[in-house]
């Protein structure tokens, strides 16, 4: 990109030749990194090229419940963590339940409502995250917390 952005190019901003040379770029790394450029062009007054890197988000895949836990499977993205956070019924903060090199997660006896989200720790960039992924909330009771069989605030959900 140097060789682009030093270029008189800029001044009209073109995506075809922006996509070309992030082509070149993506040729000459590892596509197997775990990481995510995205780009956005703006062609209007300013006339920019903004990129903004990322850790590929992982996905929560499936959850299940047996008589005293909740279990939880996700995607690892390629050279990351995986961190699974939880918000508990009735509470306004995240916090950190695991970090996870493998998919497969037991968790004990959550209240019903419980949100269940994974968010990616690149090992190749420190400091490199992902997005949050889909955030799932707990639909089974094991306390009697959070009603007995509804969801509350009714916003209950299984992964797609």
């Amino acid at each position: 990109m140097e060789g682009f952005l030093d270029s008189d190019l800029l001044a009209a901003v073109d995506s075809g030749k922006v996509l070309s040379t992030m082509d070149e770029i993506i040729m000459k790394t590892d596509l197997n990194s775990g990481l995510q450029l995205d780009i956005e062009i703006d062609d209007g007054v300013n006339n920019t090229i903004s990129f903004v890197a990322s850790q590929r988000t992982p996905q929560i895949t499936n959850i299940e419940y047996t008589l005293h836990n909740v279990l939880v499977d996700f995607t690892i993205p390629s050279n990351s963590v995986v961190e699974i956070y939880l918000k508990l019924y009735g509470s306004s903060y995240w916090s950190l339940a695991a970090t996870m090199t493998q998919t497969g997660l037991i968790l004990g006896e959550l209240d019903r409502g419980t949100k269940i989200m994974a968010v990616a720790r690149s090992t190749l960039v420190p400091g490199l995250y992902s997005f949050p992924s889909n955030i799932i909330t707990t639909t089974h009771n094991f306390s009697g917390v959070g009603g007995s069989n509804t969801c509350p605030e009714g916003d209950c959900q299984q992964p797609l």
